[in-house]
């Protein structure tokens, strides 16, 4: 019974610290320190931009941003070797644009040649890569932007 009333308390106590740092959190969030730390697009940078992760899995990406992105899949290190997905890494047309423009020059691109709209502020890069590569529509223009631009330089 003791016991049992122990764990109550311990559970009482956890929800209220919850809540505690959660009014805390909603408080940060709505006050102007938190805009701080929205970038504008000139101020975009990929502190991953030559990493190539490989997961529990073996599943490769080519940063750290496989939660956030999943569809940004280069391969699996079990079935291909490091060359090979290296290799994949660096032939990715997008990848290839990040590690030449930047974050920085693809969203000057999109907003330039006017391809979607995108926002003015972002949380960081990842933020930025979230919103083009989870969305099908975005990723298909910037591909056919960057595959023409491609073809009228060579």
């Amino acid at each position: 019974m003791k016991v049992n009333r122990i764990i109550e308390k311990r559970k009482e106590l956890v929800f209220v610290v919850a809540k505690f740092i959660l009014a805390i959190f909603k408080n940060f969030c709505q006050s102007e320190l938190f805009i701080c730390y929205h970038i504008g697009i000139d101020g975009l940078r990929c502190k991953f931009d030559r990493i190539l992760a490989i997961m529990y899995d073996g599943t490769a990406y080519p940063c750290c941003g496989p939660c956030m992105i999943p569809s940004l899949s280069i391969g699996n290190i079990k079935e291909q070797s490091l060359s090979e997905l290296t290799k994949k890494y660096k032939d990715n047309l997008f990848f290839s644009k990040i590690l030449t423009k930047g974050v920085r020059g693809i969203a000057n691109d999109i907003r330039e040649r006017q391809l979607f709209e995108i926002a003015d502020y972002y949380v960081d890069a990842c933020d930025f890569c979230k919103d083009i590569f989870n969305d099908n529509y975005k990723t298909s223009i910037l591909e056919k932007f960057y595959r023409t631009e491609k073809n009228v330089m060579n």
